[in-house]
């Protein structure tokens, strides 16, 4: 086996778009195992705003390094002395996490919990698309909104990677009424959104306020859907979780706001408020990962992909971020990392 790669390097913080920040190198040397973890040989990866809100700088101590967090391809290495039912050869999925990304290169290491095998009704592309966002969306619904059948839900971003799969886990889990915002109407309805707000024509705010959601479900940033959480947008003892908090490109005003809300809160002096980041520590991860799989291979949720090609060149990395970076994609952008694997499948 080779000892160098290719893959993508912050140099430093700064535009995600400027090779002077973020370019590809193909003398990288390929990455060593530590216990409890695997290397995989990466047929496709996805992106995800927090890819470039950490090249922008949004946590001050990261300032290079290796880039990205989701990723399909086959098992390559395990790790001795590592636990896991994986073997050399197996197809998997999985996001090793915003603390050990990596997933924009021909080899990733990840901890063994971290990945699981991709579901049987999908290929490499479609699966790389999935663990950041569909983590987003069980933790997010399930375990910080406290999702229950008859519950009345509101996604912003309907038609964004987690608002896409959001709306998805959201309907399979027995919403009475899903509303969701989005200049895409018609795509995010037939995701199973019930009524869609379209920012473009209306206030979000106004349409918002006095609605009486269960669980509002922001995963867009901003103030206008939290300021219509408090003019009735949300009923006694609803929950506001967002992913993005005010769209504040630092963690620590990011942190801030989140304190603040969430002193209120238990003070009993405003409504629920969380700011949420994905788990990707066990045991969270292995059965979250399995909750995915489940609802995938069960066809309860199903990949929403942009179809335009990217391959890991500086070019075609820089076109990626500038489009995630736009916000108007509906679903995933996604790279093939290795032809051979994604030409295939």
């Amino acid at each position: 086996m080779k000892d160098k790669m290719k893959a993508a390097v912050q140099l430093r913080k700064g535009s995600p778009t400027s090779d002077k920040v973020l370019l590809v190198k193909d003398d990288v040397p390929i990455p060593t195992l530590r216990k409890g973890e695997i290397l995989i040989k990466v047929a496709a990866s996805a992106i995800n705003p927090l890819d470039w809100k950490v090249i922008l700088g949004i946590f001050p101590l990261r300032k290079s390094g290796l880039v990205g967090v989701d990723a399909s391809g086959t098992v390559e290495k395990i790790a001795e002395g590592t636990k896991t039912d994986l073997k050399v050869g197996d197809k998997v999925y999985g996001d090793p996490g915003e603390t050990n990304p990596g997933s924009f290169a021909e080899y990733m290491r990840i901890r063994a919990d971290n990945a699981a095998r991709i579901p049987r009704n999908l290929n490499f592309v479609q699966a790389a698309s999935l663990p950041a966002v569909g983590l987003s969306a069980i933790q997010g619904l399930l375990k910080s909104g406290k999702l229950k059948p008859g519950h009345k839900v509101c996604i912003t971003g309907g038609s964004g990677g987690v608002g896409s799969i959001a709306i998805q886990v959201a309907k399979t889990m027995g919403a009475s009424e899903i509303w969701a915002t989005g200049s895409s109407v018609e795509f995010i309805k037939a995701l199973g959104a019930d009524y869609v707000i379209n920012y473009k024509e209306e206030s979000v705010f106004d349409a918002l306020k006095g609605k009486q959601f269960d669980i509002i479900f922001d995963t867009v940033g901003g103030i206008d859907q939290w300021k219509a959480a408090q003019e009735g947008g949300l009923k006694k003892g609803g929950k506001y979780v967002t992913t993005a908090g005010d769209c504040d490109h630092s963690i620590f005003n990011l942190i801030k706001n989140w304190g603040w809300r969430y002193l209120k809160y238990k003070l009993g002096l405003g409504i629920h408020y969380t700011f949420f980041r994905v788990k990707t520590s066990p045991p969270d991860v292995a059965q979250d990962m399995k909750i995915l799989t489940e609802l995938v291979e069960a066809e309860q949720v199903k990949p929403v992909i942009v179809p335009r090609s990217f391959e890991l060149t500086t070019e075609s990395l820089h076109a990626m971020m500038e489009a995630s970076m736009s916000n108007r994609s509906k679903g995933k952008l996604v790279m093939k990392i290795n032809q051979k694997y994604s030409s295939k499948l």
